[in-house]
């Protein structure tokens, strides 16, 4: 059963604080005005915690703890009191014998706060909340002890140390180290035997039996760890039952990288499309790097984009300016959120100064090397562009006037009017790729991030949606695949006005397309693209998950496989398509599920009787052979000439 807290604060100010951290941590709170009224709430089930502020008249609160040890049912209800002002140790004194077990004078840190109550409740259980949220409190609190999940799918003990997981059980998508190595072909059936028949003897078997090394069995084991925590990003809300203990000093077992847990598991499993509605809020606000950045950054593995926009977070540019023209940064500014490495200030800022630390390397230090490879030259590459329509002239120098608001405003209203041809003056007959690129960079060099940073107001976001149209334009007709889907709708009347729209269905065109010629990479990213544009889009919710899943194929890993069923059991909840259906039957086939595939291209061909990859798969699992599932629907251009797409 959740723990519950009854607060006792006349103040509204402090009570909502009080209120909104137990709810960040997922303890459950009820809150009175005056002790009088807390009286009513002890029964029928009194609270787990009294949390008493002391306020004047003192009186109230001295005659609510009388009452309260007179009461044979509610003398064992733990007290916590909270005073504004310092007494000294004789007034803690009396507060320990009218029965307050902790006192805390403000102002006091909340994670002391949160100690108190660990102290005072050594088992405590939460409202149910996703994985990473007990993950995150945990590891920001330095907690040492064991959290036994509450899940639909059973128990799991996961044990902390200092903060940081060191053992969970059972796992969320492999039970044990055994079934994890079994599935990577690293031991054999048998040998998984024996290491399951003698569980008491611990891993160290494997070593025994020479199937791994002790150097590899340490690794594997934090790989096992890693993986499961990650896949644990994609759980439902769990409860948590949290049992402290304490740990000899010294004591530094082996333990994963959990900030890199949570930058993986926001990639996989992370909610994007909120976080993008979240970051709409913030593009006003002036990140810059605290503390915690320092203690964590090494941590993490970066790309060289990522590496370039840690450079930016100094408190002296909206976030609005940083993301310009970057792309993928949803996971990392999700990571260093969740992890306090980053505070979003209304007003300019400074970033935390790095401890006194000597430092060796910086991981992810953004390139500062100079390329040697010859550069273009714009001046003379602008040169050779035709006029475009509606576009002023480039700035030629820093210290040129700026595009007046109204001729931004003017060509904004051009370009939601054209196509993606007529927005570089092109038609589908004149279009040359050399001629795209150039009026391309027309338009990036007139309104460059250094013009951006001197607009203002209204005529800054006309700016930034210019750009954004002109590069949506641009890599879709500089892309084949995009632009022959892009082609096909533009001759479909009509053509769809709104932009978003369109752009979703020239992504999920494309991907389809890359379906069709196995580039499973590019049809997850175009796939991925349209379904965050349109996320109750049931059938490119199954393509994305074939897509992830026929990826996975080539050794990107268990976890992803899991995401992809976890992907089509989505997109059939939305919209039970004939495609949806097939791709299921397949990845049930491949997990030897045979008469559970065998129902879905059933259901499948019930809903499209010529959709090929059912009828194939309905064929294969019907007539068993060797060679494996995908061997056998996937066959080698040189055994048949020809795949399972016509």
């Amino acid at each position: 059963m959740t723990t519950r807290v009854l607060l006792i604060e006349k103040n509204e100010k402090a009570a909502a604080t009080l209120i909104n951290y137990f709810r960040l941590v997922g303890v459950a709170t009820e809150r009175v005005n005056e002790p009088d009224d807390a009286l009513a709430r002890l029964s029928p089930r009194p609270p787990d915690l009294i949390l008493l502020s002391l306020r004047p008249p003192a009186r109230d609160a001295v005659d609510f703890l009388k009452t309260l040890r007179r009461s044979p049912q509610n003398r064992q209800i733990p007290i916590l009191t909270l005073s504004s002002v310092y007494r000294g140790e004789p007034y803690v004194e009396i507060l320990r014998k009218l029965g307050s077990v902790r006192h805390l004078e403000t102002p006091f840190p909340m994670s002391q706060l949160l100690a108190a109550v660990r102290f005072v409740l050594p088992q405590l259980t939460t409202v149910a909340m996703p994985i990473h949220r007990h993950l995150r409190r945990a590891f920001l609190t330095r907690f040492t002890g064991t959290h036994r999940l509450h899940g639909l799918s059973g128990e799991r003990t996961l044990v902390y140390f200092d903060g940081v997981p060191i053992h969970l059980a059972p796992g969320f998508f492999h039970d044990d180290l055994g079934r994890f190595l079994r599935h990577r072909n690293l031991i054999s059936s048998e040998e998984n035997g024996c290491l399951r028949a003698a569980s008491g003897r611990g891993h160290d078997l494997l070593v025994q039996m020479g199937c791994l090394d002790h150097a590899e069995l340490l690794q594997e084991k934090l790989l096992y760890l890693s993986e499961e925590l990650i896949a644990g990003f994609s759980q439902p809300p769990t409860a948590v039952t949290e049992q402290a203990f304490p740990c000899p000093p010294g004591f530094q077992p082996l333990a994963v990288n959990l900030p890199e847990i949570f930058y993986q598991g926001y990639h996989r499993h992370g909610d994007l499309p909120a976080f993008r509605r979240q970051l709409a809020n913030w593009g006003y606000r002036y990140p810059a790097v605290t503390g915690n950045y320092y203690r964590f950054i090494n941590f993490l593995t970066l790309s060289e984009g990522e590496k370039r926009f840690l450079a930016g977070l100094d408190g002296k540019r909206p976030l609005r300016e940083l993301l310009i023209g970057e792309n993928g940064l949803e996971p990392l500014l999700l990571t260093l959120s969740a992890l306090g490495m980053l505070c979003l200030s209304e007003e300019p800022t400074s970033a935390a100064p790095p401890p006194a630390l000597p430092l060796r390397r910086f991981f992810n230090a953004p390139p500062t090397g100079e390329d040697d490879r010859p550069l273009e030259n714009f001046a003379d590459l602008l040169d050779a562009v035709p006029d475009v329509a509606g576009l002023p002239s480039a700035a030629g120098s820093p210290g040129e006037e700026l595009p007046e608001p109204a001729e931004i405003a003017a060509l904004l209203d051009g370009i939601r009017q054209k196509n993606y041809y007529e927005i570089f003056g092109m038609t589908p007959a004149t279009f040359r790729s050399a001629s795209l690129r150039d009026r391309y960079f027309h338009f990036t060099r007139r309104l460059a991030p250094t013009v951006l940073m001197r607009l203002s107001g209204e005529t800054a976001l006309q700016a930034q949606e210019i750009l954004a149209n002109v590069t949506t334009a641009y890599n879709t007709l500089a892309d084949p695949v995009k632009k022959e889907a892009y082609d096909e709708l533009l001759g479909q009347s009509p053509l769809p006005v709104a932009p978003d729209r369109l752009h979703a269905q020239v992504q999920a065109q494309a991907g389809l397309a890359y379906l069709e010629r196995r580039e499973w990479g590019a049809a997850e990213q175009a796939l991925r693209e349209a379904c965050n544009l349109e996320p109750f889009n049931g059938a490119w919710l199954a393509h994305l998950a074939w897509a992830l899943y026929c990826d996975s194929r080539g050794g990107a890993g268990q976890t992803r496989r899991d995401k992809a069923r976890q992907t089509v059991n989505r997109a059939l909840g939305l919209e039970r398509s004939a495609h949806g259906h097939a791709y299921k039957g397949c990845m049930m086939f491949d997990s030897r599920q045979i008469l559970e595939a065998l129902d879905e291209f059933r259901e499948a061909l019930r809903l499209d009787p010529g959709l090929t990859l059912a009828r194939e798969g309905l064929k294969q699992a019907s007539v068993p052979k060797d060679g494996g599932f995908f061997r056998r629907l996937f066959p080698r251009r040189e055994d048949t000439g020809r795949g399972i797409f016509p």
